[in-house]
């Protein structure tokens, strides 16, 4: 079994913040960072005779919470350079999305398409030096890949 491995330089075409209102009002920012892309093609087939292609992508994640609410931060601690896990999970809160958008990459021979999908919000037992709650949130990003030649067959 042979392996070629094509690293690939990305363009952002867009690359978009979601948006969730907590239910106490609070609006946390989450996007998913293609930082790497790469194919590895196996010349290994599988049982319809398909060449098995795998991809290797590397995300880097970025959030923040947006104090658009009001939440009482007495019983918080404060939070300095602490890591967050779910042993710091105090309760679920409920979200609803105000917006969802698709980033949006392109290789030489691809069109890349990332959403994040956000699963599950809790409130910590910290607030930051701005006295702004901390969160932990789970979430998975979705990613399509096209060929540009399968895009341009459409066109």
């Amino acid at each position: 079994m042979t392996e070629v491995v094509k690293s690939h330089t990305l363009k952002t075409i867009r690359e978009e913040f979601n948006d969730y209102i907590l239910a106490d009002n609070n609006t946390l920012r989450v996007k998913d960072v293609l930082v790497g892309f790469s194919f590895t093609e196996k010349t290994k087939k599988d049982k319809d005779g398909k060449t098995i292609v795998e991809s290797l992508i590397q995300f880097q994640q970025i959030n923040g919470i947006i104090p658009t609410g009001s939440t009482d931060t007495s019983n918080l601690e404060f939070i300095g350079s602490h890591i967050i896990s779910k042993e710091d999970r105090k309760e679920r809160i409920g979200f609803k999305p105000k917006n969802e958008l698709i980033s949006i990459y392109e290789t030489d021979e691809h069109m890349i398409f990332v959403k994040t999908i956000l699963s599950g919000v809790w409130k910590t037992k910290f607030k930051d030096k701005n006295d702004v709650p901390i969160y932990n949130f789970e979430s998975k990003a979705s990613v399509e890949t096209r060929s540009k030649n399968d895009i341009a067959q459409f066109n």
